[in-house]
């Protein structure tokens, strides 16, 4: 930081208020306020701050992954209030903590962060006035007692920059602030979010490439599950293998569900097939992947970061719409079209995936899990793009596995396509 900027203010009553301020590189404001006493009667003050929002950001995602709003560590414990529980009237408050107290965005945070040994009544409340909303965090010190002629003091620090963990653990160390991290919404997996932040941005480093660092993020995840992933896929290669066989059954003891049920399991024992050996693998793997998704969700470098192509901003969601021809027609979509060619590369990656599964037995199930792909793109599309690409790379690499390992087990004459082997024996 420069030269600190001081500013006076005197309030007609004996008493002149300074307050110096000095800011650095990563926007940590220093501030040490004063209070002379130039009065002839002691006075009693308590060192008082607040961190408020009027209203909601404009930005606000209000998605339930994402923590945006009042946050702090108190006592060692995290503290944070959602804006609608606020709103309906839920107030936090806290005798005598020690810790920090502000509000998080979904990239950046505003924070009080006294001395670790300071103690402050802490509070987080909301307040309305026509119709608006007032959010506000704020800390109240001890009283402190000034006599004629005397000074009180009270030193401080708040942080107005972006919520990234490099910077939060260079503060803890240079302040002496704890838990200074948990302005970042890791989550319930966050002993599987925190590594993998830290080796997305070892990768986003290494290769000098956004774009680059996910795409490799995701080899290294798809690499580390496959064992759980092979076991999984095998299970379904020998469901596929054998669904012609379940079908033959079906068409075989139509209208007798109990012993349709029987000649499934002697089917299954037979073939040494086990229908729910896969889930496990899935179920294990879905907190890895729920975790990767709030890696890219977090992580603040996508902000205004390319991609190769059409995408400009990996933050926000693909630009384009395949309703005017990705351009081609001037002509904007509402909202709800804008259904860009990302999102039309993941729904082919989900399509290709749900080909090389087995059918479901249900005739209903298999056609809700037919139009699976499609409503997920949908939603999916007004999602970032760069968890779009991550998500369809993925699927892809899934794509490539789950095709090996079914050619494996299924032998050479598995298609790739569904049913298209079983249409081509009956015409023979």
């Amino acid at each position: 930081g420069g030269a600190p900027v001081i500013l006076e203010w005197d309030n007609g009553q004996g008493l002149l208020y300074t307050r110096e301020i000095t800011l650095d590189e990563n926007f940590l404001f220093s501030v040490t306020d004063r209070v002379l006493n130039r009065g002839s009667n002691e006075v009693r003050i308590n060192p008082y701050q607040l961190v408020a929002r009027n209203s909601l950001p404009a930005d606000f995602s209000g998605f339930f992954v994402l923590h945006e709003g009042p946050i702090g560590a108190l006592n060692g414990k995290e503290e944070k209030l959602d804006y609608a529980d606020m709103r309906e009237g839920e107030i936090l408050e806290r005798k005598n903590a020690a810790g920090w107290l502000g509000m998080t965005d979904k990239y950046w945070m505003v924070s009080m962060l006294p001395s670790p040994d300071t103690k402050n009544n802490a509070r987080i409340v909301a307040a309305e006035e026509n119709g608006t909303y007032l959010y506000q965090t704020d800390l109240v010190g001890s009283q402190q007692v000034i006599p004629a002629g005397g000074t009180a003091e009270n030193a401080t620090h708040l942080y107005a920059g972006v919520n990234r963990t490099e910077v939060m653990h260079a503060y803890e160390v240079k302040l002496g602030v704890r838990q200074l991290d948990l302005s970042l919404d890791f989550g319930m997996w966050y002993f599987i979010t925190k590594p993998f932040y830290y080796l997305l941005h070892l990768l986003f480093s290494t290769t000098g490439s956004i774009a680059l660092g996910i795409l490799l993020m995701t080899v290294v995840v798809r690499a580390g599950v496959f064992p759980l992933a092979s076991k999984s896929f095998r299970s379904m290669a020998r469901m596929k293998v054998i669904s012609p066989q379940l079908q033959e059954l079906q068409e075989k003891h139509k209208g007798d569900k109990a012993g349709l049920q029987m000649a499934i399991f002697e089917l299954y024992k037979r073939e040494n097939v086990n229908p729910f050996s896969g889930c496990w693998p899935i179920l294990i793997q879905i907190p890895i992947f729920f975790a990767l998704y709030k890696v890219i969700l977090l992580s603040v470098e996508l902000r205004h970061a390319p991609f190769w192509g059409w995408i400009s901003d990996l933050s926000a969601p693909d630009p384009t719409s395949m309703f005017n021809l990705f351009g081609l027609i001037d002509w904007t979509p509402p909202q709800m079209l804008m259904i860009g060619g990302w999102p039309l590369l993941f729904c082919l990656s989900m399509i290709v995936q749900k080909r090389l599964s087995p059918p479901m037995p249900d005739p209903v199930q298999e056609r809700i899990q037919t139009m699976f792909p499609y409503i997920i793109t949908v939603m999916m599309a007004h999602f970032a793009s760069g968890l779009v690409i991550y998500w369809t790379w993925s699927n892809v690499l899934s794509c490539i596995q789950q095709y090996y390992i079914l050619k494996k087990v299924g032998g050479e004459d598995t298609s790739l396509l569904r049913g298209h082997a079983a249409r081509r024996k009956k015409k023979e």
